[in-house]
């Protein structure tokens, strides 16, 4: 993941194989406010799923923080 996003170091699966957060280098964790399933999908179309999730995901984050 450090080589595709700047920072994500990991991403949290459940034991349904669907991904619910991202973590940074430092630890913190972000939940996805939806899971993304990659189950039967090409890397590419989760992958776009994963990026658009950070980016609402951390949106929702800064909204409730200020």
């Amino acid at each position: 993941m450090k080589k595709v996003f700047e920072n994500m170091n990991d991403l949290e699966f459940n034991h349904d194989k669907t991904i619910s957060a991202m973590m940074s280098g430092e630890k913190e964790k972000v939940n996805f406010l939806r899971k993304i399933d990659p189950k039967d999908r090409k890397v590419e179309e989760w992958m776009g799923e994963v990026e658009n999730m950070m980016f609402i995901s951390v949106r929702d984050c800064m909204k409730y923080s200020i």
